[in-house]
């Protein structure tokens, strides 16, 4: 710490308030009336049938026509391949993808890729009744067929029209060149390298949270196939380091039996290979790591905590440990935000303000907004941080009593300590991240969706379509902050207008 700056006066802090909320009473909305629907189409021969759509972001199509064709319900299991640069698509009992609630129908990304599909782009659509599937061709087969018929007819039309002479002329000139007529026909690709040898161009170009997640998967590949050339590799390789990772996975409380590592570990090489697509080196049809399916993810054990099950949480903080003050303003933040733990501890002095009771948050992928906070709790975080030595705009706002920032490690001390007075919380291996649960648990089912997905900070670039229309403005988020708080914000706005 600088000599310019006041000694932190820790004693003068005063210890936050825990919060723990109560439900409210919801009434139950009565049912709008509804138009009785038509009678479906009856089922039309059993001939092919197509139909043309563009996939959305998050790679959806819809065809509704093939669906009653086939009799495809929603909740349907499908069985998602890749078969000669086409999707196919049939029912399977044990699926990994279903029909949408709005008969949409899953195009994984990594089929997209190995097809070449992209987004927004027409893809062709076949329903064969007979065999009770759909295959799903991309843009360029179309316009590979078409131009394949076109070359036909051209080059029937150029044998009729070119002369002996002209072929001969030609074949003179190549020889004089030393060319063949496989050398014009040759790729551009530059040089192939070894794994070893692209890796630091990969890890340059990668993000630092990227380098963070996927850096210990690269080394692995690195020292497994670091002499190999990129396109040497193959699928069966990738699934073997897949199969390695998972095995060697540590042992934790949530642990998975390492299918966490393994998922982790192919999200790395597709990551490497995305590169090298990018650089020209390979297609997406040549990547091994796109033919190498990802182990399906486990439903998540995290659910909401209950009011008692949280008091006892906060009480435990409170009974111990050599700072209760920012342990205590830990759980209050998290608690009163939903935020993740990069998001509080990358607050600074600038991100707080006090007048409106916002702070600032910045979380992964770079986002940043503006979360309603009780007026108490503003106070007390500008009282902490000015009494732990905060002085310009960009000073981090938790610290410690030594006046340094807080770090990652004050959150695995506090659950440790928890865990020691709470065995349940130990065993169940609750973290901060579970009060985030328990907070947009309660938004949801007392303030909808909308205003749950904005309190959470979510995005609109994945998801169903719905989320379009469906969002919530600052002042509906400040709402249900007084609203889970028991406390008045300077921005909610009456619940009336929200509904």
């Amino acid at each position: 710490m600088s000599r310019d700056r006041p000694r932190p006066r820790w004693r003068d802090e005063q210890l936050v308030e825990a919060l723990v909320p109560t439900p409210l009473p919801v009434a139950s909305p009565e049912p709008a009336p509804l138009p009785t629907l038509p009678a479906p189409a009856a089922r039309t021969g059993d001939g092919v049938l197509f139909d043309v759509a563009r996939p959305d972001a998050a790679g959806r199509v819809t065809a509704r026509a093939l669906l009653r064709a086939l009799d495809w319900i929603p909740g349907l299991t499908l069985h998602v391949d890749v078969v000669t640069g086409a999707i196919l698509i049939t029912p399977a009992v044990d699926g990994a993808h279903v029909v949408g609630a709005r008969k949409e129908l899953p195009l994984p990304a990594a089929a997209r890729h190995l097809c070449g599909i992209a987004t927004g782009e027409p893809v062709l659509l076949a329903a064969l009744p007979r065999q009770n599937r759909i295959v799903v061709h991309p843009s360029n087969t179309i316009t590979a067929v078409l131009a394949d018929l076109h070359a036909v007819a051209s080059s029937v039309a150029a044998l009729m029209t070119t002369g002996p002479d002209r072929v001969a002329t030609a074949r003179a000139l190549l020889e004089h060149l030393g060319l063949t007529a496989a050398d014009l026909t040759g790729s551009n690709r530059p040089a192939m390298p070894t794994v070893a040898e692209y890796l630091p161009a990969v890890v340059a170009a990668a993000s630092p949270g990227t380098r963070r997640t996927y850096g210990s998967s690269w080394r692995r590949m690195a020292a497994a196939l670091g002499e190999w050339r990129i396109d040497a590799v193959r699928a069966s390789d990738i699934e073997a380091l897949m199969r390695q990772a998972a095995a060697g996975a540590r042992p934790r409380r949530n642990s998975r039996n390492g299918r966490h590592a393994g998922e982790h570990l192919i999200a790395a090489a597709r990551a490497f290979y995305n590169r090298a697509i990018a650089d020209g080196y390979l297609t997406v049809v040549d990547s091994p790591a796109h033919r190498v399916r990802k182990p399906r993810r486990l439903p998540n054990t995290r659910r909401a905590l209950t009011p008692d099950e949280l008091a006892d949480i906060n009480a435990a903080a409170r009974s111990g440990g050599n700072d209760i003050v920012l342990d205590a303003l830990l759980l209050r933040l998290h608690t009163e935000t939903a935020c993740r733990r990069g998001g509080a501890l990358a607050l600074r002095l600038i991100d707080l303000d006090t007048d409106h009771a916002l702070i600032r948050l910045s979380e992964k992928g770079g986002t940043q907004r503006w979360q309603p906070i009780t007026p108490m709790l503003a106070a007390r975080l500008s009282e902490h941080a000015q009494a732990r030595g905060a002085v310009t705009p960009t000073d981090a706002l938790l610290r410690y009593r030594n006046g340094q920032p807080a770090t990652y490690r004050r959150y695995d001390l506090l659950w440790a300590r928890i865990g020691r007075r709470l065995p349940w919380v130990a065993a169940q291996g609750i973290t901060m991240h579970w009060l985030r649960h328990t907070t947009l648990t309660w938004v949801e089912r007392h303030f909808g969706y909308g205003v749950a997905r904005a309190y959470a900070g979510h995005t609109d670039r994945r998801g169903p379509a719905t989320t379009t229309y469906i969002k919530a403005d600052l002042h509906a988020v400040a709402t249900a902050v007084a609203a889970f708080t028991g406390q008045p914000h300077p921005l909610a706005v009456g619940e009336s207008v929200l509904r």
